[in-house]
């Protein structure tokens, strides 16, 4: 497969965020104000309506049957208003996401998204040495899925390596997907903020639950009552037949609704949910109905999403739904909820929503797994036109292959930003990093680390050239001690280091990144400790780096370890100040600038 770059578009992509931020800021003030006006008039309407209904019940001034003639206008302003307030709403949302847009490509994103922490596997191997979740993360960078359901899915393509048929498939998707920018922007807009993602996850346990209504007659003795409820409101208000035929229809409900309120709670139970919740599957779903894709993996989506027996595409069943929804919210209305109490308004939807679920339940195991993936796609099509001058990654044929050119860190500030190479392969099995503090070791580890979870993932990574094989990572970046486990810094650290041996064990080759390997214990264990397990995982068949302070390991490639090699990160200081160029060179690094830090911060040390 040939080394693709994305070439999405000429313009930058942060002129069109704010290009379009720039208008929407303008169509958000004036939808904002059209939104206030109508809502007033709302409130206007009512308070003239209740005057006129003084002046004809109480007053006798004119006849109730004219109190008619103010509904119409109240309806037409009704479906205005919301009409108005959603298109605020989605113009609101839009805005959100341009701005969140800029804010990322201006690198000023960090803490402002969905960090997904409630995704973090305990004892992974790499999640937290890696900053995968978290603030300033890169499922923070990367998500902008607006459901549960795509942002686990996310996390999981982020903790677990796909092989390369998946690999490549999710590539053509994305590169696919990429240019789509129209479409995310409609997916967003009624689908809320990815910081707080609608949760569907009780939907499914909805959909799969047996049939609660085995018997129509309640339905048909609620619509009945609802009419008696109508005719007895007529002739107490029009007639004058007093209050007796409406406590009859009060009674007679009240009745109903306890016979019929176990079967109701089963049937609202799981589905309570707000119809914007559903504005991102609908969309979703009717554009992989409508659309013709070359990626195999987005045409197995679309063949799944319409694997049903009803005449209607899944999108326009799930706007369904959410239609019952919203009709089965009214009764959350203080003003509506008597009005519905007596039109039997719940047991009549529940009838509807226990039909849709009888009906097209069973798909929506799968609806929610497809689109769980595209919203995943999505995400990485989202970084990748944000992102065109990074590149997807060629997959080698070949057995524990890493080579890549300027790679880069895609959560630091391209400004601030150091690429450098890495070449491991058959020949290069082991590379020890030496270096002085702050010199770039443990950034180095990460930057590799995190594109290597992209290429995994199946996504763009920052880097000119890629080639590599699929291999299980493991990384031991962050070491915590525990006082209240009774755990030293080193036992910590060897437990992890186990970690990465048992998973060597496994099929697939490890690419392993150990930070100052050792570095709780002293220079004569260590050297021997990190020797003896660097062999034991390279006869294993993995590859990986050490980072080390301490010189005596890097002999270890020269003494024991043949297919190792060394490489440093150096520094200079001059004039009182230490200098970084952070760029990798060969060799082992000859000085150290502890002592020199040392002076810089104001300590005492003694001559040699």
């Amino acid at each position: 497969m040939a080394q693709v770059t994305p070439n999405y578009s000429e313009q930058n992509p942060l002129l069109i965020y704010e290009e379009r931020e720039k208008s929407l800021l303008l169509k958000n003030k004036s939808l904002a104000r059209w939104e206030n006006l109508l809502g007033q008039s709302r409130i206007l309407w009512f308070v003239l309506f209740g005057l006129l209904c003084w002046l004809s019940l109480g007053r006798q001034e004119f006849s109730a049957w004219l109190l008619l003639a103010a509904i119409p206008p109240f309806v037409v302003l009704l479906i205005l208003h919301e009409k108005v307030t959603r298109a605020w709403q989605d113009v609101s949302r839009n805005l959100e996401f341009y701005q969140s847009g800029v804010a990322r490509l201006k690198y000023k994103w960090q803490g402002k998204g969905s960090q997904g922490l409630r995704f973090r596997t305990a004892n992974h191997p790499y999640a937290d040495d890696l900053d995968i979740f978290g603030s300033g993360s890169l499922f923070e960078l990367l998500c902008i899925a607006n459901t549960l359901v795509g942002q686990k899915t996310l996390a999981e393509w982020l903790q677990g390596p796909a092989d390369a048929t998946e690999i490549i498939r999710r590539q053509q998707s994305i590169r696919e997907l990429a240019p789509l920018l129209d479409l995310r922007q409609q997916m967003n807009a009624r689908a809320g903020n990815s910081k707080n993602p609608a949760d569907i996850a009780s939907l499914v346990s909805w959909a799969d639950q047996p049939p609660h209504l085995l018997s129509k007659i309640p339905l048909f003795i609620a619509l009945a009552l609802a009419c008696y409820s109508l005719f007895s409101i007529h002739a107490c208000v029009v007639l004058g037949l007093g209050l007796f035929p409406v406590a009859i229809a009060i009674f007679a409900n009240i009745i109903l609704h306890a016979f019929m309120a176990r079967g109701m709670e089963k049937i609202y139970q799981g589905v309570d949910l707000h119809t914007g919740s559903f504005g991102v599957l609908s969309r979703a779903m009717a554009f992989l109905e409508n659309s013709s894709f070359n990626s195999a993996m987005l045409k197995e989506m679309k063949t799944k999403i319409q694997d049903t027996s009803s005449k209607n595409p899944p999108s326009v069943l799930i706007s369904n739904l959410a239609v019952w929804i919203d009709l089965s919210n009214a009764l959350k209305n203080l003003m509506f909820s008597p009005i519905g109490f007596l039109l039997n308004w719940k047991i009549v939807v529940g009838y509807g929503l226990e039909k849709w679920r009888t009906t097209n339940g069973k798909h929506i195991h799968d609806w929610m797994k497809t689109i769980g993936k595209f919203e995943a796609l999505n995400s990485f099509a989202n970084y990748s036109f944000e992102n065109p001058e990074d590149i997807f990654p060629e997959l080698s044929p070949e057995k524990s292959f890493y080579h890549a050119t300027a790679l880069g860190h895609p959560l630091m500030h391209k400004d601030a930003c150091v690429r450098n190479d890495l070449e491991m392969d058959s020949k290069t099995k082991l590379m020890i990093v030496s270096g002085s503090n702050m010199s770039g070791k443990s950034t180095y580890l990460r930057t590799v680390g995190i594109n290597t979870v992209l290429a995994f993932a199946g996504a763009s990574v920052k880097a000119k050239t890629m080639k590599i094989s699929p291999m299980a990572l493991a990384a031991v970046l962050k070491i915590q001690d525990s006082l209240a486990e009774g755990k030293s810094r080193f036992y910590a650290e060897i437990q992890r280091v186990r970690q990465v041996v048992d998973l060597a064990d496994g099929t697939v080759p490890v690419f392993f990144l150990l930070d100052e390997i050792f570095s709780g214990t002293n220079s004569h264990d260590r050297k021997l400790g990190a020797s003896g397990v660097l062999k034991g995982l390279l006869r294993r068949s993995a590859i990986g780096i050490v980072t080390t302070h301490d010189l005596s390991l890097a002999a270890i490639a020269d003494q024991s370890i043949s297919d190792a090699k060394n490489t440093h990160f150096a520094d200079r200081f001059e004039e009182g100040n230490l200098n970084f160029d952070y760029t990798m060179k060969p060799g082992v690094v000859r000085h150290s600038n502890a002592l020199e830090l040392m002076r810089a911060v104001g300590l005492e040390i003694d001559p040699e």
